[in-house]
């Protein structure tokens, strides 16, 4: 044998080489949107930044980088079983088919992102030591840091940039009014930089201010990351400088006074309310194995959102004596300790960033390393948007409450034909309206007022949940109306409208109608007013030709066209 006679120095060496070797087998396949070097981490500059939050974001990205997951697959097709994964598109809310569903079950999402025993542990071992690392940096949130952080109480918190910044200048009014007083703060991403105009001219007649990436964060945290819309989204509750948010999109339109769902209970015990969208959920079982959550295949605990009718209500003997129904033909999040079904909203939701910072510090792990693990694990079917479902899975597995809404954002139809409002228009629900009314029919379950036991052919997930909820009331109360894109872009309606149309009154919602017009009728005031109407950066970077007259001319013949 010839290792013995290698000698100290010898020993030295290959022991060197060995350590070489451990270090290069820790670092992941190059990803524009992952790691801060920690050269670029050392000799950090930030001037202009408090001490306390330039050293946050420090201990943040290093816990980050620290605790990352460990060589990735090449490709990310090897953890799918192409011959038994059958989910390929996201699944509607309304769908009922048994053959359809079974694609949400466990044994199908498993086949759809399936991890190797070295893998499982690999990621469990990073994700549990970045766990308690966050909760001894952040588990009890120092006071200076807090405040330098989070200075402002509460507040309603958007994104701008772009057609964003156009939608602002129709939601924004229509948020006052309905009532809403509280703050508004206006988040640009960090290739904003200069809105002048609406910063400082209308935004602040409305208690509203920017905010812009670029100089609210550190620059290493520019330099190192690709802000996409995935880590935009992260990143925009963090330099938010409000203790609570309620975060909306520049399209959603409200529709009460928001600032009431501050005190509703449903966001006071748990400190965040998400709302459901229009598909079903489909994480897979990995991600419950990492985060050491037990899903039980034995109980099934609800349908959809419908958590309170029990499974004999909506399943039929038969299937109920198939002895793998609940893994092999089951939704796996109708089952007890799942996420609950739908898929969470991206768009709108309402956080006490006090209650839920290590959320937010895991939830932005999850974006980090999101392109090489968590995005597939958290949706592998194609159209998805894994990143939607960061911040619920990391209060998920932090065992921390949250509150989503039961009730289904309900189709609105319409949108005018002649202002290209291509898609549905969506109604979201008040939170304090689906907290009542839930408790309320949890309350006659309990006193046997309604039959939720017996079998009953006629039960569907949605319909049936909806007529027990609101008890025959279908005076709903909805929080916000979601518009489709384009939103309100009176530049896509200029250069891309050929002539108006007769508009459609017969599946219009009279109220949809007159939003609609208030929305442009806003955009008129401010774009076409004769003194120094607003101008957007936008509009001054505008490829095409820009004729604000022609344009304003053809704003007013929708908003006459509105009034018909």
């Amino acid at each position: 044998m010839w290792v013995p006679f290698l000698g100290r120095a010898g020993w030295k060496l290959l022991l060197a080489i060995v350590g070489l070797v451990y270090v290069v087998s820790r670092v992941p396949r190059e990803n524009s949107n992952f790691l801060i070097k920690e050269s670029i981490v050392e000799t950090a500059d930030v001037e202009g930044l408090d001490a306390a939050v330039e050293q946050f974001y420090l201990d943040l990205f290093r816990s980050i980088n620290q605790y990352r997951p460990m060589n990735p697959p090449a490709k990310k097709q090897k953890l799918v079983f192409k011959d038994k994964c059958t989910l390929v598109a996201p699944i509607s809310v309304e769908e009922t088919s048994d053959d359809t569903l079974k694609q949400l079950s466990y044994m199908t999402l498993d086949y759809c992102f399936h991890l190797s025993p070295t893998q499982t542990n690999n990621l469990k071992t990073a994700h549990n030591g970045y766990c308690r690392r966050v909760e001894t940096l952040f588990g009890s949130l120092d006071e200076y840091l807090r405040d330098s952080l989070m200075p402002r109480y509460k507040g309603i918190v958007t994104l701008g940039g772009d057609e964003r910044t156009l939608s602002l200048l129709a939601s924004i009014p229509r948020l006052r009014k309905m009532g809403s007083t509280l703050p508004i703060e206006v988040i640009f991403p960090p290739y904003v930089s200069n809105e002048d105009k609406f910063c400082d001219d209308f935004l602040p007649r409305y208690n509203g201010k920017c905010i812009y990436m670029s100089k609210a964060l550190p620059e290493y945290v520019l330099k190192a990351h690709k802000f996409d819309e995935k880590m935009i989204r992260m990143f925009t509750p963090l330099v938010s400088t409000f203790k609570s948010i309620l975060y909306m999109e520049s399209n959603d339109f409200a529709n009460t006074n928001v600032d009431k769902a501050f005190d509703s209970k449903s966001f006071t015990d748990t400190g965040l309310v998400l709302w459901p969208g229009r598909s079903r959920r489909s994480t897979s079982p990995a991600f419950y194995q990492i985060v050491n959550r037990k899903i039980d295949l034995n109980n099934r605990t609800r349908n959809l959102a419908d958590d309170v009718s029990r499974p004999t209500r909506y399943t039929s003997q038969a299937l109920e004596n198939i002895q793998f129904n609940l893994l092999a033909h089951t939704p796996m999040h109708d089952l007890d300790g799942a996420i609950p079904d739908a898929v969470t909203h991206v768009g709108h939701y309402m956080i006490d960033k006090q209650k839920h910072f290590k959320t937010l510090m895991l939830a932005m792990y999850y974006a980090v390393h999101g392109e090489m693990w968590f995005d597939m694990m958290f949706a592998p079917e194609k159209g998805s948007s894994g990143y939607r479902e960061n911040i619920v899975a990391a209060a998920h597995a932090l065992e921390l409450s949250y509150y989503q809404v039961h009730l289904i954002p309900r189709s609105m139809r319409g949108g005018s034909k002649d202002t290209l409002q291509s898609g549905e228009t969506f109604m979201h629900f008040d939170p304090d309206f689906d907290y009542r009314k839930h408790q309320a029919l949890v309350d006659k379950v309990k006193s046997k007022l309604i039959d939720v036991h017996s079998f009953d052919r006629k039960y569907t997930a949605i319909r049936t949940f909806e007529k027990d909820l609101l008890a025959g009331n279908q005076d709903v109360k909805s929080i916000f109306i979601e518009m489709p894109s384009p939103q309100f872009d009176p530049l896509a309606l200029f250069f891309k409208a050929k002539s108006l149309q007769k508009l459609d009154r017969k599946d219009k919602v009279d109220d949809l109608m007159a939003l609609e017009r208030q929305n442009y009728s806003n955009l008129m005031e401010v774009l076409c007013r004769d003194t120094d109407p607003l101008v957007l950066q936008m509009m001054v970077n505008h490829p095409s030709k820009y004729k604000m007259k022609d344009m304003c001319v053809y704003l007013k013949k929708i908003v006459t066209s509105l009034k018909v």
